[in-house]
């Protein structure tokens, strides 16, 4: 039976997940200790600093690919015009 949720987001919401190829890590700290709360944003803050630099020499290495390939500025600026356009 289909769920109104589903027909109305075109989604399923998590819990009615059930492969085990596809297990995300989904940790709930609305009950944790103070403590608990704290590690758990160090985890994530050092998780999320070492993807960021494991990325890194990625991004430069496609900055650079950009620029020897094209001539323009590595990003591209548009003026906008109209209404509100300042």
């Amino acid at each position: 039976m289909r769920v109104f949720y589903q027909d109305l987001t075109r989604k399923v919401p998590i819990e009615h997940v059930h492969d085990a190829s596809f297990t995300p890590i989904l940790i709930s700290c609305a009950k944790c200790s103070l403590y608990n709360r704290r590690v758990k944003r160090v985890l994530d803050l050092a998780l999320s600093l070492a993807c960021i630099m494991l990325s890194l020499p990625i991004a430069l290495f496609v900055a650079i690919a950009i620029k020897l390939e094209s001539r323009g500025p590595l990003f591209f600026w548009q003026e906008r015009v109209g209404r509100g356009a300042t």
